[in-house]
């Protein structure tokens, strides 16, 4: 009867590569995995994951999980292989041969991407007549946005708290979408002049008509503006849904005079599998975690990266409740806060935005206090000029504050042509 397996290769996809390894059998320190791209070596992975997968697959006591994030190019073939570093052992189901996952070019994935928010940010967008907004920009509870509210105000949240530890005088939103978040910057930095930018045409029409803020249709891999020509640049849940997003970060680099602030989503390796194999239009083709840009630091960058969106219960359920729609009360798992998803009503008059703000600004502490628990979000701070730092923050930015900026609902027109 032969050996089992040291270990296997569970996901292999454009974005990296996920398995487990019986660490049990190494000696200690051993566990580590090399992973190889078409024969060359891309990098090697730490057995550090427990999780658990491993019950409801029924794996023996001695595994443990690995994870190496590649975002490698769509358009490509790619052969992947995976093996113990201590013992040398291929992992089973590798090799992996992946085909490419466009059919056509960049380009057509790119033009089909915009074509696509052109409908979401044009005629498809509105509900009742007025426009459904990408953020929350109606304000607390007033609907008319897409959900998850809970990680919308908090992304926002720790960008402006980011932000009032910078010093600077010109802002760009590359990705902006209806240009709430240069809006929501140029409210709480008197002074800044702030842009807005995004692929769709139309959501920059939205910018302009919601918040009368400068705004135009761009393509982020290739930015019509001069070297240095903004001193803070963001793009916020953006990178995860171009087509080369190292090209786009070197453009926001360049255009950049001080810094660069970047939040990415910090996705399950299956979740984003999901996506490659679906080829989902503007669905999330990359996968990041607080490492994926440590390979941008050097004399000229510094890289600080830290999670945010704290996957604890009392997080969680709280996001839940302050949403207060049946659906994700249905999701609000037993506990101390439960009773209120089995009284909506006086869930919705408890958890108001001061209520919800206080259990949700203790996101970074619960991620530091419960690490296991793992973290949805990354805030990425590309620094080029060190003095972009004040030593005190310029102001104080209170997340119930975030949820109560808001505007009148939106009537956009349409030519009928």
């Amino acid at each position: 009867m032969g050996t089992a397996p040291i270990g296997y290769l569970d996901i292999a996809c454009h974005a990296g590569v996920w398995g487990w390894v019986d660490i049990a059998r190494l000696s200690p320190g051993g566990a580590q995995v090399e992973v190889m791209v078409n024969g060359e070596l891309a990098g090697l992975a730490a057995c550090t994951l427990y999780r658990g997968d491993l019950d409801a697959l029924h794996i023996n006591e001695g595994m443990c999980g690995f994870e190496l994030r590649l975002n490698l190019p769509l358009d490509r073939p790619v052969t992947l292989t995976a093996r113990v570093v201590e013992t040398g052992e291929e992992l089973q189901q590798s090799p992996a041969h992946l085909q490419p996952l466009i059919q056509g070019s960049l380009d057509d994935l790119h033009e089909e991407t915009r074509q696509w928010l052109e409908r979401r940010f044009g005629i498809e967008g509105l509900r009742d007549g007025i426009y459904t907004a990408h953020q929350p920009i109606y304000g607390f509870r007033k609907g008319y946005s897409e959900e998850n509210w809970a990680h919308r105000y908090l992304i926002t949240w720790h960008i402006l708290e980011l932000l009032a530890r910078l010093k600077f005088e010109t802002f760009l939103d590359a990705g902006g979408a209806e240009g709430y978040k240069a809006a929501i910057v140029q409210e709480y930095f008197s002074g800044t002049k702030v842009m807005s930018v995004d692929l769709s045409g139309e959501a920059c029409k939205r910018a302009h008509q919601i918040y009368g803020i400068p705004t135009q249709p761009v393509d982020l891999h290739k930015l019509p503006f001069r070297d240095g020509e903004f001193d803070v640049v963001l793009a916020s849940e953006t990178i995860e849904h171009v087509v080369d997003y190292r090209t786009v970060v070197t453009e926001l680099l360049r255009v950049a005079r001080k810094a660069v602030i970047i939040t990415v989503p910090h996705e399950e390796m299956s979740q984003v599998a999901v996506t490659h194999r679906n080829l989902e239009i503007h669905g999330h083709i990359h996968a990041f975690d607080c490492q994926s840009f440590d390979y941008l630091a050097s004399p000229n960058v510094s890289v600080t990266a830290y999670p945010i969106l704290s996957k604890t219960r009392r997080t969680q359920v709280a996001g839940l409740i302050m949403e207060g729609t049946p659906e994700h009360l249905a999701r609000v798992t037993p506990g101390r806060l439960a009773w209120f998803a089995q009284h909506p009503i006086l869930a919705k008059l408890v958890f108001n935005r001061y209520v919800s703000a206080h259990f949700l600004q203790e996101d970074r502490a619960m991620i530091e206090k419960y690490p296991r628990d793992g973290y949805e979000g990354v805030v990425a701070v590309l620094v080029k000029d060190p003095t972009v730092w004040r030593d005190m923050p310029s102001r104080r930015v209170r997340l119930s504050s975030v949820m109560g900026f808001s505007v009148p609902y939106h009537y956009p027109k349409f030519d009928s042509a």
